[in-house]
């Protein structure tokens, strides 16, 4: 029988929001917030998973608004819905305070949700918070090509290829000031566009890795637990089937930098490619967060395949690039090196884990020039997972 149900899990990829199990509480008067936003500027995304995938017909939150004038804060709110299609906007518009909203749409199912906040003061920084969300439907139950892993309860099937050639488009910023409703929203993305809205990052919203500095002997460097990782050809391939992206997260945006053409990572063609704004010397790229089908992955490699200059030494440029995968609540590097064969793929081995999703980044270790990173191809190796283990 449909009824609404609470996420399980969230994704935290900018940091920038704080006790985000609060969305989640079943209490109104508790909240995830945010760090402030800058004047006219949108916060970060908070995703949520459901324990298992929704097949439902409508989403509903409660958040934070001031009720003022127009330009008087966070007035507005957007969500969006991860399906078997992509992300998809359900909701883009005001709303009452501290006041459940619904937003409907065709019944599909739904593997996650994102949100955020928009703060449209033209002068003041302002802090946006979310006090609760629920998915409504019911929960997906696999078809009987489903196979159950030999080491975990949970259910997973192999993808099938059609997956792979998912085409997903970047998330639209933009936002219909007369789409708000209490009940519904199925919300036009071109009536009206705030000035910053094709970003909802901020320069100086760099991840904490930042502070690290590459080192080529270092393979197995882990951002939140010691991961025993190794790297192979694709050649010897201990993967299951191989698995495309279906969408994606990217940190950065073009006008603070960021990647581009990014759905080309995941088109399964190595002719073309994503790319990154020029990398200033000695510094990283931003993530390029990697969405697989289903509900995860339950495998022990992924691949990539980059433009990383090919032959280069040490200090010539982007040749160094690192992959972290998520799971247990934080995110754990895979692989942390050199890798310059131009157009090559290179395939990443660890202990086999089931999680959600993949990162990757590259850094330009001249000193003195700014360098592009491409990124051609990347996969996902294993099973895909139906269900949302409690683990991630």
């Amino acid at each position: 029988m449909a009824d609404w149900i609470s996420p399980s899990d969230y994704a935290d990829n900018s940091g920038q929001w704080s006790s985000e199990t609060k969305v989640y509480d079943e209490n109104t008067n508790t909240a995830a917030s945010h760090s402030s936003v800058s004047p006219e500027s949108w916060s970060y995304w908070l995703m949520l998973f459901p324990a298992k995938s929704v097949v439902g017909n409508k989403i509903r939150f409660n958040a934070y608004n001031n009720e003022g004038p127009p330009g008087s804060g966070i007035r507005i709110t957007q969500v969006e819905i991860l399906t078997e299609s992509g992300w998809q906007e359900v909701y883009n518009g005001q709303h009452a305070d501290n006041t459940w909203v619904e937003a409907t749409f065709t019944e599909q199912r739904v593997s996650a949700a994102q949100i955020r906040q928009y703060n449209d003061n033209p002068s003041q920084s302002k802090k946006p918070k979310i006090y609760e969300f629920d998915f409504y439907g019911e929960p997906y139950e696999a078809d009987p090509s489903v196979v159950e892993s030999s080491d975990s309860s949970e259910s997973s099937s192999s993808e099938s290829s059609s997956s792979r050639s998912m085409s997903v488009s970047s998330s639209s910023s933009s936002i219909s000031s007369s789409s708000v409703s209490s009940s519904s929203s199925e919300s036009s993305k071109d009536s009206w566009e705030p000035s910053s809205s094709s970003s909802s990052k901020s320069s100086s919203s760099e991840s904490s890795e930042e502070s690290w500095q590459p080192s080529s002997s270092s393979s197995s460097e882990t951002s939140s637990s010691s991961e025993s990782s190794s790297s192979s050809e694709s050649s010897s391939s201990s993967s299951d089937t191989w698995i495309s992206p279906i969408s994606h997260n990217d940190e950065g945006n073009p006008s603070v930098g960021g990647w581009l053409d990014e759905q080309k990572i995941y088109d399964d063609n190595t002719s073309t490619y994503t790319y990154h704004t020029d990398i200033s010397p000695l510094s990283w790229s931003k993530w390029l967060e990697l969405i697989p089908p289903g509900n995860g992955i339950t495998g022990d490699s992924v691949r990539f395949n980059s433009g990383a200059q090919a032959g280069a030494p040490p200090g010539a440029g982007v040749r160094i690039t690192q992959i972290d995968i998520y799971y247990s609540g934080s995110w754990h590097t895979v692989f942390n090196d050199d890798w310059y064969q131009y157009n090559t793929w290179k395939e990443v081995t660890f202990s086999t884990q089931t999680y959600t999703r993949a990162r990757i980044r590259q850094y330009n270790d001249n000193s003195t020039s700014d360098k592009q990173p491409v990124i051609f191809e990347f996969d996902f190796g294993g099973i895909v997972v139906e269900d949302n283990p409690s683990v991630l």
